[in-house]
């Protein structure tokens, strides 16, 4: 019996091993990648939407009230959820704006719950961090 009749079948499992796990890393990747396109999205309309309770209370004091219930009950369900996923895809300048955007939500919020009057100047700066992460998630 010849070495390379036992070396045959050795060198077919190492061949069909890395192909295998090639395979299945590239799957891998392409999952996470599709994985944080979609959390982006939803990060993304969590915080249009965000943008548009923001807005519609600064131009209209009135509205206040309801904007800090509809903003307090949506929370940060996307961001809750995908927030690890997105660390791991996102540079650091992103989710620091990103994040800064949710912080500023949260701090408008709490504000707001304590003094029921609002100025311009109160939402626009929690405006403008929402418009910024908006566009880092673009």
């Amino acid at each position: 019996m010849s070495v390379w009749s036992d070396i045959g079948p050795l060198v077919g499992v190492v061949i069909g091993g890395g192909i295998s796990w090639g395979t299945q890393w590239r799957l891998a990747a392409r999952t996470d990648r599709l994985d944080a396109r979609a959390a982006k999205r939803q990060v993304r309309a969590e915080l249009r939407r965000y943008e548009a309770f923001t807005a519609s209370a600064a131009d209209d004091p009135r509205l206040i009230e309801f904007a800090t219930i509809e903003l307090d009950d949506l929370g940060s369900k996307a961001w809750d959820r995908h927030s690890d996923r997105l660390a791991r895809q996102m540079t650091d300048a992103d989710w620091a704006t990103v994040q800064a955007a949710y912080e500023s939500v949260a701090n408008l919020v709490w504000q707001w719950k304590g003094n029921k009057s609002v100025r311009e100047e109160d939402a626009s700066p929690t405006h403008k961090r929402i418009e910024d992460a908006i566009r880092r998630l673009d």
